[in-house]
């Protein structure tokens, strides 16, 4: 359930992260599970963010039986299509490097996605899949 301020929290999360970028100590699953935290009150997945790796990440979900993070988002949210896409949902892009995929934090038509130079965006309707908060 959302927190009544959750869009104000989650603006104000966006903003403090604008320069942070992406790096193995700074993945997309951590950036998502701060915006979820900022929409919800909840923080999903910290058993597999407290690894100081993101192979170490992987062999955790692995280990509980998930494929990787999209599986492990697949059993907390509801997924929809990216039409249906609100401000607030995570957003998976499929990859080709080892985890398969990137997360990113929809913001209505574009989704804010982690780079190496901070954040960055990408069309939300591009998005693979979709998970409502």
């Amino acid at each position: 359930m959302k927190r009544a301020d959750w869009r104000s929290r989650l603006s104000g999360y966006i903003d403090a992260e604008r320069s942070q970028g992406f790096s193995e100590a700074r993945p997309c699953s951590a950036f998502v599970a701060g915006a979820v935290e900022a929409v919800t009150g909840v923080r999903p997945g910290e058993a597999y963010l407290g690894t100081k790796t993101i192979a170490g990440s992987m062999r955790r979900l692995k280990r509980d039986g998930y494929d990787g993070p999209v599986d492990l988002l697949a059993t907390l949210f509801e997924e929809v299509h990216p039409s249906e896409a609100q401000p607030g949902d995570v957003a998976a892009i499929r990859t080709d490097d080892a985890v398969g995929w990137a997360l990113g934090v929809v913001d209505g038509e574009r989704t804010f996605v982690l780079r190496e130079d901070g954040l960055g965006t990408v069309v939300t309707l591009t998005v693979d899949r979709v998970f409502r908060t």
